[in-house]
């Protein structure tokens, strides 16, 4: 596990023409790293959990996500979404009508992240029970939980659980896989993550040698375009 870099990482943008210099960003935010200067807001990354408060705050702070127009850098192009993705629809809207609703944003093939979840948590469970780890384990499955450690307590590091979150272990899964069989090269494959929070773009750019996972698009950009392309 990688300490905070001391540089941070940037996650979201300060959009000036909506500033009224309100300061809820500046209130909003648990770790004190959204500053005023010259009546702007601005960020002391090195600070930042990337908890995404002050975006909840005000709507002149937005989340840096991947655009659908970087797809086009890859030959096989794959969307992984949170499982949160599937619940924020009517129970008639199964997770098979999603699925095909994500294809027509261009991506070759869509992800079931549910078996990679059980997977881990199996995992989990075998850790806390036959490793040395130190106790009490904490998870790394939220970046902001591993960003808070790293910054405000970096004395728990060791307690965060050395295993790939689920969504690592799906991308990996079929990277290797398409690589395996020599259907593409690595470079070839991109892997878009369809997530609810800002967080994970932490992943991408932080652990951007590490990381299987290649961008992150928000729910909530594409979730009216899904509606309008399900077809239950």
């Amino acid at each position: 596990m990688k300490n905070n870099p001391s540089e941070g990482i940037q996650t979201l943008t300060i959009i000036s023409e909506l500033c009224t210099g309100c300061m809820k960003c500046v209130r909003g935010c648990p770790v004190e790293a959204m500053r005023f200067r010259d009546g702007l807001p601005f960020v002391k990354w090195e600070k930042c959990i990337h908890c995404g408060e002050c975006i909840k705050a005000c709507d002149a702070i937005q989340p840096l996500t991947t655009s659908f127009l970087e797809l086009s850098r890859f030959k096989y192009t794959i969307a992984i979404p949170s499982p949160a993705f599937v619940g924020q629809f009517e129970k008639h809207i199964t997770p098979s009508h999603t699925f095909f609703a994500l294809k027509s944003f261009g991506f070759d093939d869509v992800v079931n992240l549910a078996p990679f979840c059980s997977a881990y948590f199996k995992a989990v469970k075998f850790i806390v029970a036959e490793s040395d780890i130190p106790k009490p384990v904490i998870s790394s499955m939220c970046p902001v939980v591993v960003s808070l450690i790293q910054t405000k307590y970096p004395s728990l590091i060791e307690h965060l659980l050395p295993i790939m979150p689920p969504r690592q272990l799906a991308a990996k899964q079929v990277i290797d896989s398409l690589v395996k069989d020599g259907v593409y090269k690595k470079e070839e494959i991109g892997v878009i993550y369809i997530t609810p929070c800002i967080s994970k773009m932490i992943e991408v750019k932080e652990f951007s040698e590490e990381s299987y996972i290649h961008g992150a698009i928000a729910i909530k950009h594409i979730y009216n375009e899904i509606l309008k392309k399900i077809k239950p």
